[in-house]
């Protein structure tokens, strides 16, 4: 699963809709619906942007399953 993919699937495990999210995050709704779409690929910062508006935040798992906060 991608990123967009997963950015989609918080939303609606969480009843938020694109335009709250974009609201939150301080970006266009168009900007969000590009993202949650697949047209575009956001980029490390704006995931982070995204998932902290949602109350999530970005962790890295090493193969040695150590975590590391991003």
């Amino acid at each position: 699963m991608n990123i967009c993919e997963q950015l989609k699937l918080i939303l609606w495990y969480e009843g938020k809709s694109q335009t709250r999210l974009a609201q939150k995050a301080g970006v266009s709704v168009s900007t969000v619906n590009s993202y949650v779409n697949g047209r575009y690929k956001p980029n490390i910062g704006t995931v982070e942007l995204l998932l902290k508006a949602m109350g999530y935040k970005l962790k890295v798992v090493k193969d040695d399953g150590e975590d590391t906060d991003i």
